[in-house]
């Protein structure tokens, strides 16, 4: 699949303001994971993904490959493509996958309720009292 080059802009890094206008007006994130060489010499997948958080508490929905955590905090927030198809989807399928995310609103309320600071607490909480005991 290729797009025509007015529909791609390359920018860069980017932070503060900038960054949240981005994801929050945006129709979908892609977020795909990586293979890196790991602290004692393993290959692995990156551990985790802030963008996926910020983007769907802007209501963003993700397009994410299935590697490392993706493939458990995204589903609800977005769809999960197997890494090894991500370059054979037709135009076909690609439009399917954008037609097909949930809409914004359903994706702030699954962000909020995976990850509201207040659900996170406790869930440390009742890990550190089940160590504990």
């Amino acid at each position: 699949m290729s797009y025509p080059k007015e529909h791609i802009e390359y920018i860069g890094e980017i932070g503060g303001e900038l960054r949240q206008k981005l994801i929050s007006e945006a129709r979908a994130l892609l977020v795909f994971s990586m293979m890196t060489q790991g602290p004692w010499g393993d290959i692995w997948c990156e551990p985790g993904s802030t963008v996926v958080s910020e983007s769907a508490a802007s209501g963003t929905p993700i397009i994410s490959s299935d590697n490392g955590c993706l493939k458990e905090i995204v589903p609800n927030v977005g769809t999960v493509i197997h890494e090894t198809t991500i370059t054979q989807l037709s135009d076909e399928e690609c439009r399917n996958i954008v037609n097909n995310l949930p809409n914004p609103e359903i994706v702030y309320r699954n962000a909020i309720i995976q990850w509201h600071y207040l659900k996170i607490t406790s869930l440390y909480l009742n890990y550190f009292k089940e160590i504990l005991n």
